[in-house]
């Protein structure tokens, strides 16, 4: 930003007319600028107590207390704005992530009965599992049916 252009936003600083990105880039400039800096405090100091005279207020002992209270406070607007910015983002992106889990979770799970098809997945591991332990209960069956014949017939 230029000495001119910074000059030029002297008064909407003042009045808080800037937007975000104005009053960043002002903000940076007036404090590496020393005499945009003097610039701002001469216009500050009339304005503001021609603004206080207009509205009968007391005036000010200190406008340049004034003027760093108002740099401070415009640092801290653009931080919170920037933090409520990443905050939204941060909640959007969590919405979006629930949101696609949610779904997937019900496509993997819920049968499609309408159309016959049964959606529901097995994995590899779960079916070999599932397999072997009827296998095995299977096998014990029989070994049981066999002992239980052999029994009745030595009865």
């Amino acid at each position: 930003m230029t000495c001119m252009y910074t000059q030029r936003l002297i008064t909407s600083f003042i009045n808080d007319e800037l937007s975000l990105s104005e009053l960043d880039k002002f903000i940076h400039h007036v404090k590496a600028c020393d005499e945009c800096y003097e610039e701002l405090e001469v216009y500050f100091t009339l304005l503001t107590a021609m603004k206080q005279l207009d509205e009968e207020q007391n005036l000010s002992n200190d406008y340049r207390l004034e003027l760093k209270n108002k740099i401070y406070y415009s640092e801290e607007k653009i931080v919170n704005k920037r933090i409520h910015k990443i905050r939204k983002i941060i909640m959007f992106c969590m919405i979006v992530l629930f949101t696609s889990t949610i779904i997937s979770f019900k496509n993997g799970v819920i049968s499609k009965e309408a159309k016959g098809v049964h959606s529901k997945t097995i994995s590899e591991y779960n079916l070999k599992y599932e397999y072997k332990s009827n296998k095995y209960i299977n096998r014990e069956l029989e070994y049981n049916n066999y002992l239980n014949v052999l029994f009745d017939n030595k009865n």
